[in-house]
């Protein structure tokens, strides 16, 4: 029985299977990395090639010669170019990819592993070759270099860096960047420059506390650069939004083109030489490629999308919020929420405090992502601890509901009074709801309509129906029909198709307003069209009893089956009625049973007195 052949060598890129594929496609270096591994010897072996095996089993690592040994036994030609090939850096480079492969096994990063350090004598000897620009620092603790320019240090598994800053360096010379790496300074003779340069850095490592501090000083020196990126930290991470604003004035004021943001006015924004930041952006400033998106989204040219994505790849998490907001909203892209989605986690991962709240939206809505009220709760806490009125609002309703957390009524109550101080008009309207129904607090109408009054002040509708009622029924205030009929109507403005009803009835009833069938059977109509089902109910009534149209059973019979099919139970009850005695249908006593029996089970008292009087049971 033939012998299993367990796997091939991979030489320049080939699957070598015969000792005449080695010779075709021979690498010293690489047929080096197999004889320290041990696997050159198991593979001549696993092909029969015993003599060949037994030679270089023999053979040392120490020995001077080993390079032309193993050329000889293998019969290929030996070049003198490359009899320089340190065997110990070949077995280094082993250990490099067993250890890589433990991490993470795919093919991208192994094949990268000349770049990778995993101690300081790795990162000295990938900078002594002087060809790589993009280097691997994995795991441990390395000191790096500042005279070296043009390199991209990426870390892998939490490494850290410290860097040490002497006065004569020109930090925006160097080109340095560090991506997903810890990293500390000696900063015993360092310039104000070089402060900047390491504030930029701290902030895109989102270490914002250590980047406000030095930021900070260079403030008080009137450095416009300092200034914008405190105001950048200011109000989107720390919620100091006047702070914020005064910060971004002075840059502008300071002449810098970088505070002309999004968040600037257009006036501003129309004085912004395109071609200045074009030209910082090329030299990879992040803020400068994203304040170019910024200003063509203001202009509407179509061309934010590659400034985001290239101030994404800058290392500006600004833009990743900027990017989601665009494939969440389809604009000057195809709508892509599970895109947005990715954007946003990003930007909320490194402390955006709107993408935090928009993540968790996504999360409550399954919005791109798969529905998880637990991580929409997360995204919800930090926005709303970082100041979000909305993200308090949405958390006090996961607390509400019990989505994400235990139900908690005075968890909500807490988080929707913080909501209503930072403005959220739904916060204020909901505080109302709490005291109406007594909902973690005792019941309170007075307490209730001064909450209303204040979110209908400002507009809610849903408020502004709610505080009509108070006056219609005298709950926490006297009875008042025109106060009632004012709000109802207001709130029936905005859309509110409860209020919609609810001022169709003050026109039937007169009160508060003088009764007029037509304007009632306007405003239902307009909540029919809303979706209301009570709406459509009572537009079957007016048909009905001729109430400000001509009387037709016909249509009444339409909107109650529709309002019916929306388990209606009173349009069920109804259309019983209407088979029972023929009214603009055929006479069916068995169709009246069956519609009285589904109104009864739903617990309308007309349709249990109906099904008695007929000898029925439910």
């Amino acid at each position: 029985m033939a012998k299993k052949i367990r796997f091939p060598l991979k030489i320049n890129g080939a699957d070598v299977r015969t000792i005449e594929e080695l010779r075709e496609n021979f690498d010293l270096e690489g047929v080096l990395g197999y004889f320290a591994n041990g696997k050159l010897v198991i593979w001549l072996r696993d092909r029969y090639y015993n003599g060949e095996a037994d030679a270089i089993e023999n053979l040392s690592s120490a020995d001077e010669k080993l390079s032309k040994k193993i050329c000889s036994i293998l019969k290929v030609e030996y070049s003198e170019e490359v009899s320089d090939i340190d065997i110990e850096s070949v077995k280094r480079r082993n250990e490099k990819i067993a250890l890589l492969k433990q991490l993470d096994e795919s093919e991208q990063l192994i094949a990268k592993v000349d770049a990778v350090a995993f101690n300081q004598d790795d990162l000295l000897d990938i900078l002594d070759t002087g060809t790589e620009k993009m280097i691997y620092l994995c795991q441990g603790d390395f000191e790096v270099p500042l005279t070296i320019k043009n390199i991209t240090y990426v870390g892998i598994d939490n490494p850290s860096v410290l860097l040490r800053a002497y006065d004569n360096v020109d930090f925006s010379s160097l080109n340095l960047k560090f991506v997903d790496i810890y990293y500390g300074w000696d900063t015993s003779s360092v310039s104000s420059a070089d402060n900047l340069y390491q504030a930029e850095n701290l902030f895109n490592l989102g270490k914002y506390d250590e980047s406000i501090k030095m930021l900070e000083k260079l403030v008080q020196t009137d450095n416009p650069r300092a200034c914008w990126l405190l105001r950048v930290i200011l109000y989107f991470v720390k919620n100091e939004s006047d702070r914020a604003y005064n910060l971004g004035k002075k840059t502008f004021d300071l002449g810098d083109i970088i505070a002309c943001n999004n968040y600037i006015s257009d006036a501003q924004i129309a004085k912004i030489n395109l071609r200045t930041l074009e030209r910082l952006s090329e030299k990879g400033d992040a803020i400068a490629t994203n304040t170019i998106g910024c200003v063509y989204s203001r202009k509407g040219e179509g061309k934010k999308i590659q400034y985001y994505k290239k101030a994404i790849e800058q290392g500006y998490f600004l833009s990743e919020f900027n990017l989601g907001d665009c494939y969440y909203k389809g604009d000057e892209v195809e709508k892509d929420l599970t895109l947005a989605a990715k954007w946003y986690e990003k930007a909320a991962e490194r402390g955006h405090k709107f993408a935090q709240n928009s993540i968790g939206d996504c999360y409550y809505y399954g919005n791109g992502v798969e529905e998880n009220n637990e991580k929409a709760v997360y995204w919800y806490k930090k926005a709303a601890e970082s100041g979000i009125a909305d993200a308090c609002e949405a958390l006090a309703n996961c607390y509400d509901d019990g989505y994400g957390v235990k139900q908690d009524y005075q968890k909500s109550i807490e988080w929707r009074r913080k909501g209503a101080e930072l403005g959220a008009i739904w916060s204020i309207a909901n505080l109302g709801w709490h005291y109406r129904y007594g909902k973690g607090v005792d019941q309170d109408y007075q307490t209730a309509f001064e909450w209303y009054k204040k979110a209908s002040e400002l507009g809610n509708a849903y408020a502004q129906k709610n505080l009509a009622d108070l006056y219609y029924n005298g709950y926490g205030v006297d009875v008042d029909y025109h106060e009632a009929a004012k709000w109802y109507l207001k709130a029936a403005e905005g859309g509110n198709s409860n209020a919609q009803e609810s001022i169709a009835n003050c026109y039937d009833s007169g009160n508060g307003v003088e009764q007029n069938y037509q304007k009632s059977i306007e405003w239902r109509r307009k909540g029919a069209d809303n979706g209301n089902n009570t709406c459509i109910s009572n537009l079957g009534w007016h048909y009905q009893y001729g109430k400000g149209v001509t009387q037709d059973y016909g249509k009444a019979f339409e909107y109650y089956k529709k309002a019916s099919d929306n388990g209606d139970a009173w349009s069920k009850n109804k259309l019983g009625e209407f088979y029972e005695n023929g009214y603009g249908v055929a006479a069916n006593i068995q169709e009246a049973i069956k519609w009285y029996k589904e109104a009864a089970k739903l617990g309308n008292e007309n349709a249990k007195a109906s099904l008695e009087r007929l000898g029925e049971s439910l």
